[in-house]
């Protein structure tokens, strides 16, 4: 088929042309076409607009976003294995005899623990939504046990604020969900945090 032909059928989108101009050089040009009819014979108008230095800032772009995206998973592993080794030596801290003071201390050590892989997980996130990247992980879900477990690690906090804190989960909702756990989770740790938060002394949750 004729070069206008490709244009013509698709005349909304961006068509791109390496050509070399007048001293030899390559360069990319955007690539425009329009039909006139005139007495009876059919003339294209086309013009040509030198977007190599475009081209170049959006290709160098692309790339500082993949080097982005690979920094910060990089980085998100390597912050995540010591934040590991801390909440299980906390998780493992809290089983010993302690008193109510380092009780208090390690309590405080998991919501802190817990607040910061948050953190990370939305660093991390935010970075695959930027570069393209975000996919959604689905696996099986029982939101009767994994859910309640999950409320159930924010107990500490509200007792410590002397809030009601009540865990409800509808008992219409089916007992298996194909969703992505870590992100859901997420979502609702972000949510609960947020409610202990702003809500006063002898509130509700």
């Amino acid at each position: 088929a004729y070069w206008t032909d490709q244009i013509l059928k698709n005349p909304d989108e961006m068509h791109k042309a390496l050509m070399k101009n007048k001293n030899g050089e390559e360069r990319i040009f955007s690539v425009r076409l329009q039909q006139a009819d005139m007495d009876g014979n059919t003339f294209f108008i086309s013009t040509f607009v030198d977007i190599t230095e475009l081209e170049q800032a959006r290709e160098l772009a692309e790339s500082s976003e993949k080097a982005k995206a690979a920094f910060m998973a990089n980085m998100s592993h390597e912050i995540r294995t010591p934040m590991n080794g801390i909440s299980g030596f906390t998780q493992l801290l809290g089983k010993t005899t302690l008193d109510i003071k380092q009780r208090k201390y390690v309590s405080v050590i998991e919501s802190s623990m817990q607040n910061l892989t948050g953190v990370v997980n939305d660093i991390l996130d935010f970075s695959k939504i930027e570069s393209g990247m975000m996919e959604l992980d689905y696996t099986k879900v029982n939101p009767f046990i994994d859910f309640k477990e999950l409320f159930e690690l924010f107990s500490s906090n509200v007792r410590h604020k002397e809030i009601s804190y009540l865990i409800h989960i509808d008992s219409k909702i089916s007992e298996c969900l194909m969703i992505d756990k870590l992100r859901i989770t997420q979502v609702l740790s972000n949510l609960v945090n947020n409610a202990i938060k702003f809500t006063p002394k002898n509130g509700t949750i």
